[in-house]
């Protein structure tokens, strides 16, 4: 490589560190020059275990017959649907149609609401109670064998220890850069 092609790379190089910085930041977190490097040196890498996760994810499945007849009338609201199930995981009460239109904040209007609802009590994966609706034990039982299912596929599987790997490597570099710090700013001092 010549001088000028050197430079020119040299250019790229910072420019893009200088964007990641950027992605790190918005992420409330610093970037680790050896952990990117590594991680940008195997990018096409990345993009595809991400690609073959999500596609892994998002194949429709057979199992959960209940949940998959719920979600599947208007496959543009899947994402809603999955807001619901979100709701219900985290906040472990009952939810009532009021709470859910301020969760869905205008995303989708409130008669799909009560149809939602509706169709998840005539499913018997929502059960009416004091104060809204809960889940059911069948409900539970179809999206933990749904989810079962999906962390058992191997491109998840494969996704997952690459970003555990890259996180525990950036992780540790940060632990040496912060121990070599201290050690150096001990070391002035005496």
């Amino acid at each position: 490589m010549d001088d000028s092609g050197l430079i020119a790379q040299a250019h790229r190089t910072k420019d893009g560190m200088r964007r990641r910085s950027r992605v790190y930041r918005d992420n409330g977190l610093e970037l680790e020059p050896m952990s990117h490097t590594n991680l940008w040196r195997h990018a096409t890498r990345l993009i595809h275990l991400m690609a073959t996760m999500s596609l892994t994810i998002t194949k429709p499945l057979s199992l959960g017959p209940n949940v998959n007849e719920w979600r599947y009338p208007a496959r543009h609201y899947l994402h809603k649907f999955r807001l619901f199930i979100d709701e219900f995981a985290v906040r472990r009460k009952p939810l009532g149609q009021t709470e859910f239109v301020q969760i869905m904040a205008g995303r989708v209007s409130e008669s799909t609401i009560k149809t939602v609802l509706r169709d998840g009590v005539e499913l018997k994966l929502l059960q009416r109670v004091d104060g809204g609706y809960i889940p059911t034990a069948l409900m539970i039982d179809e999206l933990f064998e749904r989810a079962l299912h999906k962390i058992l596929q191997a491109p998840v599987v494969e996704f997952c220890r690459f970003v555990v790997n890259f996180h525990d490597n950036r992780e540790n570099n940060l632990r040496l850069w912060n121990w070599k710090s201290a050690t150096h700013s001990q070391q002035i001092k005496n």
